[in-house]
């Protein structure tokens, strides 16, 4: 048996007992079970106390070896991630005893993990988009005007998530990461018609405008019909797993709209930046490699 006294006042002690097999225990016999005075004595715990019955906790939790008690509420709201921070903000300076602590639980940690994955999921989409390009331009200075549409579809797909009052979930994510590998294909058109155009003997702003004219009429209608089969999922009510996809399609058509204008505006312009980057490079490759053999630079 464990004894912990707890003096409410002067006049008052609480005492909690704990039995090692409390199956056996009864009333009858709790109220028997005999205490000692200062003296020596030996009289039984009814004759000294009171005795009340209160409901306890059902259950004893524990997690990391302490013990917890969890707390649930509802909302009507679906970010979640405001939802934290109104927490956050109603705990702000509230000061637990000593010994206690308090978390956001298994659902807030779970949502961060689920966040990270999904930051590591872009960051190596838009690694190998880049990686591919490379190796299919041959370059990995011209892939640059081509990935310069990825944040700009991002971009896209926020100011529509936020124009729309739809909170951002796990298929916004995905529809994310969806969007790396779609939104590029309209870049890789143009710039590739820019590079054949200039393989043809054209200087590159006339390699530029060619490929402008006849790209642009393609990559509008591409973008166009992707866009309006995406217009369903966007206003639909088809849901998987309790979650809607309409903040998929809403996310994935804002980054194919501004992408699209983002690809017939500044990749041009982005690729004679990047190409006049690549030729100074070369030229410094050149001259470095000419004074390596101990030859002089020619004019």
């Amino acid at each position: 048996m464990r004894l912990n006294e707890f003096r409410t006042s002067e006049k008052e002690i609480k005492m909690y007992l704990q039995f090692a097999d409390m199956d056996s225990t009864t009333l009858h016999t709790l109220r028997n079970t005999p205490v000692y005075s200062d003296s020596g004595r030996s009289v039984p715990l009814g004759t000294v106390a009171r005795f009340q019955m209160e409901k306890g906790p059902g259950q004893i939790r524990r997690k990391d070896g302490k013990t917890y008690l969890s707390v649930r509420g509802t909302t009507t709201k679906e970010d979640m991630k405001d939802t934290f921070g109104a927490v956050d903000k109603a705990m702000d300076g509230f000061e637990m005893p000593r010994g206690y602590s308090w978390d956001k639980g298994d659902q807030f940690w779970r949502r961060r993990q689920q966040e990270e994955a999904e930051k590591f999921g872009i960051y190596m989409a838009i690694i190998f988009v880049f990686l591919l390009m490379g190796v299919l331009f041959e370059s990995f200075a011209l892939p640059l005007s081509v990935v310069i549409a990825i944040p700009f579809s991002f971009f896209g797909a926020w100011w529509v998530l936020f124009l729309t009052g739809t909170a951002f979930d796990e298929l916004c994510g995905i529809g994310l990461i969806i969007l790396v590998g779609v939104v590029v294909n309209n870049a890789i058109v143009l710039v590739d018609m820019i590079q054949h155009c200039r393989a043809s003997g054209m200087d590159r702003m006339s390699a530029l405008i060619e490929a402008g004219r006849n790209r642009f009429r393609p990559i509008l209608m591409t973008a166009a019909t992707t866009i309006g089969g995406l217009v369903p999922m966007a206003v639909g009510g088809a849901r998987f797993a309790d979650m809607s996809y309409a903040p998929m399609g809403r996310t994935m058509m804002g980054g194919l709209i501004t992408s699209t204008l983002v690809t017939l505006v500044a990749v041009p312009l982005l690729y004679t930046f990047f190409d006049d980057l690549r030729g100074l490079g070369k030229r410094i490759m050149t001259a470095f490699f000419t004074r390596s053999r101990g030859e002089s630079p020619r004019e």
